[in-house]
């Protein structure tokens, strides 16, 4: 799974059919379903959504409109530990008591869960991948102002309080980038670039039609972008003339690595010899 995939947070929400019941205070759980597993997945998405608050608004989940992910390696630690809790939950429950939904279920979310784990604590992909920092700013703003999911003024003020957030992703950036690769950083550094084009114009065109006739809300969105642009000026150049002298890191994960992914990932369960001519064969 690709970070911050919101098809897959969809896809997931219907797989698991006790999901988001917390979170859009249903309270509503599958007849037959463990209320047991039913809570732990609450928690998973409750706790996934924390972490990434731009999936949940992109799963519909507007509570987490004003807040943007928090990269920073405390905060990722932080992760670790909740997915390393939730392994241990999900492995405490007897399978053979569960129906046959939940277990299906239950397979899924122990991928999904050691997925993450793989790529946070094994891969460490937020050390060694610049272009999630550089991105997600673009990401975030994107997703509140093409869909029409509440008044343009009211999305207006979550875009304000995201931008707010966008400083310290490119703070944690600094703190957490150790040798990535070049690929990945000439990557980065495309993108950071072509955010700060995004910002400097769709979203400030928007922002004038979405503001209306509130000047002030239009000068706090005027301040709050400012320094978006600032920051992301100031990332690209670092990218360049910091991080990329020092990027001589290998992009391969090895086929250990990469069997997991698939494994967890997308339930596939192969030897390399037989995806290998499978690929060839096609």
């Amino acid at each position: 799974m690709r970070e911050g995939s919101w098809i897959w947070v969809v896809g997931a929400a219907v797989f698991l059919g006790s999901a988001f019941s917390a979170n859009a205070n249903q309270g509503a759980t599958r007849p037959g379903a463990d209320p047991t597993f039913s809570k732990l997945v609450d928690d998973y998405f409750d706790a996934r959504f924390a972490f990434r608050p731009t999936e949940g608004t992109a799963a519909g989940l507007h509570q987490y409109d004003t807040r943007l992910n928090d990269l920073s390696h405390a905060r990722v630690e932080k992760r670790i530990a909740e997915l390393h809790a939730q392994l241990e939950r999900l492995t405490a429950i007897d399978h053979d008591a569960i129906d046959f939904d939940d277990t299906i279920d239950a397979e899924f979310l122990d991928g999904q869960i050691r997925a993450e784990l793989l790529d946070l604590e094994t891969l460490k992909v937020w050390r060694v991948n610049p272009m999630p920092y550089a991105g997600l700013a673009g990401e975030a703003i994107d997703g509140l102002i093409k869909r029409n999911f509440e008044t343009p003024a009211e999305r207006l003020r979550s875009v304000i309080s995201r931008e707010r957030a966008v400083p310290a992703v490119y703070s944690a950036a600094r703190e957490n980038l150790d040798n990535p690769p070049k690929e990945f950083t000439d990557l980065a550094i495309r993108m950071a670039k072509g955010s700060v084009g995004f910002f400097e114009g769709p979203v400030v065109d928007w922002a004038k039609s979405a503001a209306g006739e509130d000047q002030k809300l239009l000068k706090e969105f005027q301040s709050a972008n400012t320094e978006v642009v600032t920051a992301l000026k100031e990332f690209s150049l670092w990218l360049e003339r910091d991080l990329k002298p020092r990027s001589k890191g290998n992009y391969s994960i090895g086929a250990e690595n990469f069997l997991s992914k698939l494994k967890h990932e997308e339930m596939v369960d192969l030897p390399l010899e037989k995806l290998l001519a499978r690929g060839e064969g096609q």
